[in-house]
């Protein structure tokens, strides 16, 4: 095989292999996004969970003020100030 075959053969590897990591990438990518929004969900309905069981309970301001101590940045306390 001529020099230049060889050459040309090696930049056409050099181009697929570049394809395929930008292709690992996004698959890769698509999946941490689907396991945060997974995460997200069963955060969601553990949440849901323990707030339904405070009201019945007659428990949710216990429950808010538990929540309150752990919150520290204003914006998370004033969605359980006002709710």
């Amino acid at each position: 095989m001529s020099k230049q075959k060889v050459s040309n053969k090696i930049e056409t590897m050099k181009q697929k292999r570049s394809l395929l990591q930008a292709r690992i990438q996004k698959a890769e990518s698509a999946q941490r996004t689907r396991q945060r929004k997974q995460d997200l969900q069963r955060k969601f309905l553990v949440g849901t969970y323990f707030w339904d069981q405070a009201e019945k309970e007659g428990k949710l301001a216990e429950l808010k003020a538990q929540v309150l101590a752990i919150l520290k940045r204003p914006a998370d306390r004033a969605l359980f100030e006002e709710a």
